[in-house]
């Protein structure tokens, strides 16, 4: 107080007016006017206001991967500076951002990999950076694939479902593919739902797409169809309507063919019909080429076949129907509507 009374004093002696808004301020410059004709500025220095001198960072250079933190300490010099706030930034806040909580910050790193500076700065410009790269995560590789049942019965024309489980869980690629040691007598589709065809033994294997030498194995037994329970209350003739009812129903079923995939001189064809209680339910094929009266006849145990050794670039006609044996005789159900498919 005794400096700010000494510096007045001065400019009152040499003859200058001192505003009298602006003496009562406590602020670092005084502006005077002699004789009303030149402002004359002087600088008065508030000992009560210690400015920062200098900003530092505990890091001056951080690598982090995606989605991942690390924490950044200022010290300020002096201790005793009068306004200790610091302003924080970043060059990219895409790649990494900061979250201020007083002089630390959490460096944040984003979801694209680069490169940004982080900046401290007091308020008269005393500045500490530091250099932060940001790494893509590491991908992860598929390491086993499981399955929740490694044996499994079935009785010809029932069904059950396979769960398959891809480790880690944070692996890339955790999709699979399936496939039947023999689709005469078990058959899986794109879900791991395994169908039984024919009596006999067989195995469903489930692999990791992304690296096929992970996989699991589940062993099939087929076994005859199973006997519906006898009803004590039919009559002795039970049986013989029953297959009459099986009969029926097999040659009033039309299959229908969902779909042809052209390849190069063969063609692979889908198809699909009701399914009959108690009978195992098998694909008749026929085809020829556009022109030819003459079909070829093939038959499968599933809704799929491969129809090979056909000529490139050539009109196939495709049917198809489903047919039966019961007590060792065949049943036969109507043709589906014809369909045209050129092969490659």
């Amino acid at each position: 107080m005794k400096n700010k009374k000494r510096n007045l004093s001065l400019l009152l002696a040499a003859g200058l007016t001192i505003f009298p808004a602006i003496a009562l301020l406590s602020t670092s410059t005084v502006t005077a006017r002699a004789d009303l004709k030149e402002d004359v500025v002087k600088e008065v220095t508030d000992p009560s206001t210690v400015p920062v001198s200098s900003v530092t960072l505990d890091k001056h250079e951080l690598t982090l991967t995606c989605g991942s933190a690390e924490t950044l300490t200022a010290s300020i010099l002096p201790q005793n500076a009068t306004n200790k706030l610091i302003t924080w930034s970043s060059t990219n806040p895409l790649i990494a951002k900061v979250d201020i909580i007083g002089n630390k910050v959490s460096v944040l790193a984003g979801s694209l990999p680069g490169k940004a500076t982080i900046s401290a700065r007091s308020p008269e410009g005393a500045c500490d950076t530091c250099t932060v790269y940001v790494k893509e995560l590491p991908q992860e590789t598929v390491t086993s694939v499981t399955l929740d049942d490694t044996t499994k019965v079935l009785s010809v024309g029932e069904t059950a479902s396979l769960i398959a489980t891809v480790d880690p869980s944070t692996a890339k690629d955790k999709s699979v593919y399936w496939t039947s040691s023999n689709n005469d007598i078990v058959t899986v589709d794109s879900t791991g739902k395994i169908t039984g065809i024919s009596e006999g033994n067989a195995h469903v294997r489930v692999y990791s797409v992304a690296d096929n030498s992970r996989y699991a194995t589940c062993s099939i037994s087929v076994t005859a169809p199973k006997e519906p329970e006898k009803d004590t209350n039919q009559p002795d003739n039970s049986r013989e309507i029953q297959k009459q009812k099986q009969i029926h129903a097999i040659q009033n079923t039309k299959g229908k063919i969902l779909s042809v995939k052209s390849r190069e001189s063969r063609l692979i064809v889908t198809a699909s019909a009701k399914r009959v209680d108690g009978v195992a339910v098998k694909y008749q094929f026929r085809y020829r080429q556009a022109g030819s009266k003459k079909w070829k006849v093939t038959s499968s145990p599933s809704e799929h076949v491969n129809l090979k050794k056909l000529k490139s670039g050539k009109k196939y006609t495709l049917q198809v129907r489903t047919f039966a044996a019961i007590d060792q005789k065949k049943y036969y159900g109507a043709w589906s509507p014809s369909v045209t498919k050129k092969t490659k």
